[in-house]
């Protein structure tokens, strides 16, 4: 069953949830219903995954997912509680999804990006920077698109292997904007200072001299 998928166990804020990862794109979490674990899915999982980067896991008190102590109210097992708990599920899949290397986040840092952006609020704000980014963004550059000029040296890193480096000419792209730029590729995935920090250091040293 899962052909191709691997198992996860993700700590999260209060314990921790079992489940399986596999595929590649967008992301889709698939969450099975009761009483059943994430194995409702093995049918259905891989052929996604050929679209989809694909987490389907055990939800807290079921199947190799964690049990933690109920309350009298039972709101460790409450439906909003159980979702929260999912979200910080996505928050890790996505870190190490963007991440070329495996060991770039101590379990301290990790949990405490999950943490940080597993709130619906946080969460919302992301959103917004990314509509503005597509709208009111735009229509600013547009504007001072040949108008306005960055005086200021400017250092550009990116990803080896991500999308600005398939996409872009990035030097070129800032030097449109700029009078004085350097940079270059980074070995290394979304999170350069985590994934290469020597690496980083090393360019951001000789940029401020």
């Amino acid at each position: 069953m899962f052909e191709g998928f691997e198992e996860l166990d993700i700590a999260t804020t209060e314990t921790t949830i079992h489940g399986r990862r596999g595929g590649a794109g967008p992301p889709v979490l698939l969450l099975h219903g009761m009483p059943e674990t994430h194995l409702m899915w093995h049918r259905v999982a891989p052929r996604l995954a050929e679209r989809f980067t694909v987490v389907a896991t055990d939800l807290r008190g079921f199947g190799d997912s964690g049990t933690p102590p109920s309350t009298p109210d039972h709101a460790p097992y409450s439906m909003r509680q159980v979702a929260r708990e999912q979200v910080e599920v996505i928050v890790d899949h996505m870190i190490d999804s963007l991440s070329e290397v495996p060991d770039a986040f101590p379990a301290a840092v990790r949990a405490e990006y999950v943490a940080k952006l597993s709130s619906p609020d946080t969460i919302h704000a992301v959103c917004e920077q990314y509509r503005a980014a597509a709208t009111l963004d735009y229509q600013h550059d547009e504007t001072d698109r040949g108008n306005r000029r960055i005086r200021c040296p400017v250092l550009a890193l990116w990803s080896h292997t991500g999308p600005v480096a398939s996409w872009y000419q990035p030097l070129e792209v800032w030097r449109a904007w700029a009078d004085q730029v350097d940079g270059g590729p980074v070995a290394a995935g979304h999170f350069l200072p985590e994934e290469a920090p020597d690496e980083t250091t090393r360019h951001l040293l000789a940029f401020l001299g």
